[in-house]
């Protein structure tokens, strides 16, 4: 990589950028080495800039928001990573829609909401992940789902070309969508939410938070539920029954708390949680006539 060239180049377009900096520090795994730069963009030309930049110096690329669905590498990572959360998380209210870019939290977006007596977003309150995330993957909890909400999503192409598409669209199936079969990159979204009780609500949301607390691992870096539902049952169940509750790998553990999380306990690694993946996979498998499929992204 032509280290010189890329800190001119970024600093000429007025480009934030770290060296060397962490991947525990970007996910919410907390594992991973090193990234040579970590870029942050505040606008759709700059995230232009960098995907042509990264095309013409054959740089490879990693585009993180809140990186709480994610595994990243355990090797130095020689290329780009691109942070949404810090400075393309702008979030603005018309009427009863909500329009935010990609790196917006997912609960400061509910927050907004909840403040408006805008009803339809409450499921997604305390799920730890930027809206660009939760649109790639059609993220969902207690009953709803993004493709319940969403009304138009702002993305740029393989080319660059900025689109905009509405929910029709964006190809929204379980933990999956147009925009996970694709090389786009999520600039924005605009939500589409009805009048409600603010009252109501605020009750709903404050229950959730606490279904949550109550019921999963918060207190340790996880990146939530590891394998996507099945077809019939539940992940989390079948590993349950599979008595693996607690099985570790280095400092990597099926929570007690919740069978569905994979939990860091310390100082875990990118390829113990790998591993432990990889042996729940293939003893459910074994047991169960099951293929779990990971919900969780490597880097």
């Amino acid at each position: 990589m032509k280290t010189d060239i890329l800190i001119k180049e970024l600093e000429a377009e007025g480009i934030s950028f770290s060296r060397n900096k962490s991947f525990k520090s970007l996910t919410s795994f907390k594992t991973g080495a090193e990234a040579a730069f970590v870029l942050y963009p505040e606008s759709t030309e700059h995230m232009i800039f960098i995907r042509e930049l990264s095309k013409r110096e054959g740089i490879p690329l990693i585009v993180l928001g809140c990186g709480s669905n994610c595994l990243a590498p355990d090797e130095f990572f020689e290329g780009m990573v691109v942070v949404t959360r810090e400075k393309m998380g702008r979030i603005s209210l018309d009427k009863s829609e909500i329009s935010a870019q990609s790196g917006a939290s997912l609960s400061a977006i509910a927050l907004l909401a909840k403040e408006s007596g805008l009803t339809g977003l409450e499921f997604s309150y305390g799920i730890p992940g930027s809206l660009g995330g939760a649109v790639l993957m059609n993220a969902g909890a207690y009953g709803g789902e993004m493709k319940d909400v969403i009304k138009s999503v702002t993305y740029l192409d393989e080319n660059n070309n900025i689109c905009t598409i509405d929910t029709s669209g964006c190809l929204f199936e379980y933990r999956s969508s147009l925009f996970s079969k694709k090389d786009y990159f999520i600039i924005s979204a605009v939500l589409s939410l009805k009048e409600g009780n603010r009252e109501q609500i605020k009750e709903k949301m404050e229950q959730i938070l606490l279904k949550r607390r109550e019921k999963q691992p918060l207190e340790y870096p996880s990146a939530g539920s590891v394998f996507k539902r099945p077809k019939g049952c539940f992940a989390a169940a079948l590993i349950e029954e599979c008595g693996l509750k607690g099985m570790s790998v280095g400092d990597a553990q099926v929570s007690q708390k919740h069978s569905g999380f994979i939990i860091n306990k310390g100082s875990a690694s990118s390829e113990d949680v790998k591993q432990l993946c990889q042996r729940v996979h293939d003893i459910v498998l074994e047991e169960k006539n099951v293929s779990l499929e990971l919900e969780i992204r490597f880097l």
